[in-house]
């Protein structure tokens, strides 16, 4: 093997020790693929959206079995503060007698509201959907604050709003445009 001036081996145009150029730049891909994929496990907010549906798709199963404590109990000690759950139970009766049963749910948006202050920061999730009654459809938005379960270890997502109106562009016999009914 020659070597050049300086002592190192002389190596083909393109070859290094570690092999082709190409070689190296696909192990630099490689590499960043890995750490940008383990980043990607701990997005903050990613965990606290999945809790948010996660509680948000419990209240749909529950409202519409017509198990209207426990969607209480999913509740943050404030809305249940504002809102006495026969309120909550009328509320969610009322969207059966005016627009009929319930036939199915789309998530629309998701977005995050973060709120930095050492111990006292918190995370809302707020979810809006798109829901179909028999006679009618509902703009459907529900806020969860992302708090501590009790014991401290795991997280929950605690309801703090829930609001439900009259899709846009609806044009079904659902009762009056835009009317709100929250909670």
């Amino acid at each position: 093997m020659n070597t050049k001036p300086h002592g190192r081996p002389n190596l083909r145009p393109g070859y290094s020790r570690l092999g082709s150029r190409w070689s190296l730049s696909l192990w630099r891909v490689l590499l960043g693929g890995v750490l940008l994929g383990l980043a990607g496990c701990h997005i903050p907010g990613w965990s606290d959206t999945r809790l948010a549906k996660n509680a948000a798709e419990t209240i749909f199963r529950h409202s519409h079995a017509g198990q209207f404590d426990s969607v209480y109990l999913t509740a943050a000690p404030e809305f249940k503060e504002q809102t006495p759950p026969q309120a909550l139970a009328a509320l969610m009766a009322a969207f059966d007698q005016q627009l009929g049963s319930y036939q199915g749910h789309e998530l629309v948006n998701t977005s995050l509201r973060s709120q930095m202050g050492g111990a006292a920061s918190s995370t809302q999730v707020v979810l809006t959907y798109r829901v179909t009654r028999e006679r009618g459809v509902l703009a459907t938005t529900m806020v969860f604050r992302i708090a501590p379960a009790q014991g401290g270890k795991n997280r929950q997502a605690l309801l703090e709003q829930y609001e439900a109106r009259d899709a846009p562009g609806d044009t079904s016999a659902a009762p009056g445009p835009g009317k709100k009914r929250s909670t």
